[in-house]
């Protein structure tokens, strides 16, 4: 369980047990299994990791360079109206026809009312959507926290409206065909959603007004990409990537880039990182970000280097992009190659002689060779 996830469900263990568990001898044991079940997992990563105080200090940087630009304190509000933007697309996606209910919810507690039931519910959700909205969102998977609140109480609003509407009709057994129905309808839309939907193919060079491309993109990004076909599209791209740049180069004579803010493009780096590990891995930070960089082999935490000049050894023959599409804003340097790769991807390589290459804000030095003796250049048989 992920630390963050652990601190956002804790409160929910403690209102279970307050409300369930009558006898502290079994609060007491439910709380050492759950330590044992934490510290089955924390020690062997804080010995991994190098010790306590190495891992504090990883995840204070994490927390700076990942947690604290999209938190409504460190970011701009823009950040935090795109996080709730997200997180309501991710559950309207996963509750499907059931968020409809939500039109009911007022006429729910006005018959209903609102009790101790629906404040447990609400105590629950809201936690974590305040932490998702204000603090960060990373993906839609976060929604997993609270969504079983959401279905209980959804759930429970249309039973109820349509118990109601058996009443309307007069017919004992109306209330349990209606609800059988709801259900029905519920999976088979769910479900054929996962298995049937296709993610649309991005059109980059269409001219749209810029709200008509920021909605596609967003529903490719969180709605689309969310079923089986997207699934397995997503390995299949990953796959061709990874075996074309192994099949092609040399892992000790290619730096392999990855971008953070292209906007034609995911951000590759950990998944570069971790199929590629025989290459040395870059992560730009392009399209009006504020330059800096991530190396897979300079640094054992996640954190950006605020620098723009990047030495690279005399090893290193070319850099390979692993990007799916140049982006439109970045002009490409002198001499890049394109190759075209399976489902629709491309791989960008660019030689490396002696001098210097620039690429938007960056450097890439590439040190010279050392030179032979000319004594043992001269030293042959006569």
């Amino acid at each position: 369980m992920r630390q963050s996830l652990l601190v956002l469900l804790f409160p929910l263990w403690l209102g279970c047990v307050a409300v369930g568990v009558r006898r502290l001898r079994v609060a007491l044991v439910g709380l050492g299994i759950l330590t044992a079940s934490v510290l089955t997992w924390f020690v062997p990563m804080i010995w991994l990791t190098g010790g306590l105080e190495r891992y504090v200090a990883a995840s204070v940087e994490l927390a700076d360079s990942v947690i604290v630009p999209t938190s409504i304190v460190g970011g701009p509000l823009d950040v935090t109206l795109r996080m709730s933007r997200y997180l309501l697309e991710s559950v309207l996606v996963a509750l499907g026809p059931l968020a409809a209910a939500s039109l009911l919810a007022v006429w729910y507690v006005r018959r209903r009312g609102w009790t101790f039931r629906e404040w447990f519910l609400l105590g629950w959700t809201a936690p974590p959507v305040l932490v998702y909205t204000l603090v960060h969102f990373g993906q839609a998977g976060y929604v997993l926290t609270f969504l079983p609140a959401l279905v209980i109480f959804l759930s429970r609003v249309l039973v109820t409206a349509l118990g109601q509407a058996a009443e309307s009709l007069r017919y004992p057994r109306a209330r349990v065909a209606l609800t059988a129905a709801a259900v029905v309808l519920v999976v088979l839309v769910n479900g054929s959603f996962f298995v049937s939907a296709r993610p649309a193919p991005r059109d980059f060079d269409t001219p749209r007004a810029p709200w008509v491309r920021q909605a596609q993109d967003e529903a490719f990004d969180w709605i689309f990409s969310r079923t089986a076909a997207a699934l397995r599209e997503h390995e299949d791209v990953v796959s061709g990537f990874v075996d074309s740049i192994r099949g092609l180069f040399a892992g000790e004579s290619t730096v392999i880039i990855t971008e953070q803010g292209n906007s034609r493009s995911y951000p590759w780096f950990r998944h570069a990182m971790f199929y590629l590990p025989e290459y040395a891995v870059y992560e730009l930070q392009v399209g009006g970000l504020v330059p800096g960089f991530r190396a897979s082999r300079l640094s054992a935490t996640m954190s950006t280097i605020p620098e723009v000049e990047i030495d690279l050894p005399s090893s290193v023959e070319r850099l390979v992009w692993f990007v799916d599409h140049w982006s439109p804003t970045t002009v490409r340097p002198e001499g890049l190659v394109e190759i075209e790769i399976p489902h629709g991807r491309y791989l960008y390589v660019l030689a490396l002689g002696r001098k210097p290459v620039d690429y938007e804000d960056y450097t890439f030095v590439r040190a010279q060779p050392p030179r032979r003796a000319v004594g043992a250049a001269r030293a042959r048989p006569q």
